[in-house]
């Protein structure tokens, strides 16, 4: 039975996300899901490979093809001497041909800041780059042998522990080094790929729910950095919205997004949690707390955040979202 392109590609995509989701049931599953033979189904998939768009790894078993591609940048050798945007023109966007456009300018953004983090405060003597895709998604993946993002930015602000500083990534405006960088580039990076992951000194850095659950090794006696940021190829998210979303009428970086479940571990109890948290919210006009998956707030979290730090400064908007019923009522009985 033959069918009409759009009817075909309705299948061939249909198969595709089975792949991608590790569907082992693809050919049963398309049959009958649009009353085709597996037969019909085992030949799209056989074009599909023949494509090298996916791989046959055992009988009825399929995995999305994948490419992979390595640059090694040497401090030796004087790599280090070339920017970022010819390394970004040269190594990584002759592979995002198929890319929407949207896609493209999030990545020449967001690889072009990290790279650049990574050559000004790393101290590395070895960055390497990696790119991977299949059909669906884009990761770059940049490491460095250097000197560890957290440790770096507790040495720096003479924090008491790495996780001190890894919560300092959460608010933006966070840089080492602030006479050549805005401190915005780690932030608005994680805004806009899809998958935004740091690793280093034995911890992770993550802004969404499904990267921090990721089984990711970490060792604290490895040296350097990884950052691991993903984007699906057909990306309409576009960068200028983002960008938006968080500047005021003057097209200030006034304001932040604070995901509480991804800072702490566990609910937030104590007020030296809170001060840590609130360090250098002074810097935005409005701060949008997301309790998202947060079951509970202790009293005094909850005073110093929406009490002491509000009272000290009114200037800062503090706008609390998603509150389960246990949250809220903690947060009405410290401000009502």
């Amino acid at each position: 039975m033959k069918f009409n392109s759009d009817k075909k590609e309705t299948i061939i995509m249909y198969m595709l996300e089975k792949i991608f989701r590790n569907d082992k049931t693809v050919i049963q599953s398309t049959a009958e899901a649009f009353q085709i033979s597996k037969t019909t189904a085992i030949h799209y998939l056989q074009e599909l490979s023949d494509s090298g768009i996916v791989r046959k790894e055992a009988r009825g078993v399929y995995k999305l093809a994948e490419t992979e591609h390595v640059l090694t940048l040497s401090r030796e050798n004087g790599d280090f001497s070339r920017s970022e945007d010819r390394i970004f023109e040269s190594f990584v966007m002759p592979l995002l041909s198929d890319v929407s456009e949207e896609a493209r300018t999030i990545w020449s953004y967001a690889f072009s800041e990290i790279l650049n983090n990574a050559l000004d405060h790393s101290e590395a003597d070895t960055l390497k780059k990696v790119v991977k895709c299949n059909f669906f998604n884009t990761a770059i993946m940049i490491t460095d042998d250097g000197v560890g993002i957290f440790s770096k930015i507790q040495k720096h602000f003479s924090l008491e522990t790495l996780d001190d500083a890894r919560c300092e990534l959460f608010k933006g405006k966070v840089t080492t080094n602030p006479a050549i960088h805005s401190g915005e580039g780690i932030f608005f990076s994680s805004k806009l790929v899809d998958r935004f992951q740091i690793i280093s000194d034995g911890l992770i850095f993550a802004t969404d729910k499904y990267a921090k659950e990721l089984n990711v090794k970490t060792d604290s006696q490895i040296k350097g950095t990884t950052v691991y940021m993903e984007l699906s190829n057909k990306s309409k998210r576009k960068a200028i919205d983002v960008f938006n979303s968080f500047s005021d009428e003057d097209m200030q970086f006034s304001k932040t997004l604070l995901k509480i479940a991804m800072i702490f571990d566990m609910s937030p109890v104590s007020r030296s949690q809170a001060k840590r948290m609130c360090n250098g919210l002074e810097k935005f006009k409005e701060v949008t707390l997301d309790f998202a998956d947060v079951d509970f707030i202790g009293q005094g979290f909850a005073h110093q955040v929406f009490v002491l730090f509000q009272n000290a400064h009114p200037e800062v908007q503090l706008c609390p979202i998603n509150m389960c019923q246990e949250v809220m009522m903690m947060y009405k009985h410290v401000t009502e």
